[in-house]
């Protein structure tokens, strides 16, 4: 590589031509969210355009997902990150199995899981709630990945509810 060329890649989520090793870096992300009980359940990584924030991101997200224990999410700060999360963990495959099984029914904005006869719920919170609650029950785990943060309201509702614990009190 000349010393005009610039290590970094503008492209968002787009691998370099030639990758700086994050191993360790990832490892240690990934230990503290495997861990018993984790030690960490938030990561923030911050640094200039193009530094690898997403391709670290994303490989963290591909290494849990590999794993038939961890449920990931992709989530995108332009929309409601509570009903997001809620309307992509009702169309998780292999959750509707169990979701079915426990006579959840949700219905948000239009979309509607409905599962055996029982009442639908209809707030986001408290959808997402029950379903974190299943998939605690049936032993799996969660990551939620959020690219691109922004200082906006669903952000700033999702970070509260995490924070308070009134959304994810399930640790």
């Amino acid at each position: 590589m000349s010393e005009n060329t610039n290590p970094y890649t503008l492209s968002f989520g787009k691998q370099p031509p030639q990758m700086v090793s994050r191993f360790y870096e990832m490892q240690n992300i990934l230990d503290a969210f495997t861990g018993e009980p984790p030690s960490n359940q938030v990561y923030i990584l911050t640094g200039v355009r193009g530094s690898g924030k997403t391709v670290t991101m994303t490989g963290i997200a591909n290494d849990l997902q590999s794993d038939k224990d961890w449920i990931v999410v992709n989530l995108t700060a332009e929309y409601d990150l509570v009903e997001s999360l809620a309307a992509e963990l009702g169309e998780k495959k292999e959750l509707k199995k169990f979701f079915k099984l426990e006579g959840l029914s949700v219905s948000l904005r239009g979309i509607t899981i409905d599962i055996k006869n029982t009442l639908p719920v209809t707030d986001a919170k408290v959808a997402v709630s029950k379903m974190l609650k299943l998939i605690k029950k049936k032993g799996k785990k969660e990551l939620v990945t959020l690219d691109e943060v922004s200082n906006n309201g669903s952000v700033k509702n999702f970070a509260n509810e995490y924070l308070t614990h009134s959304l994810f009190s399930l640790y």
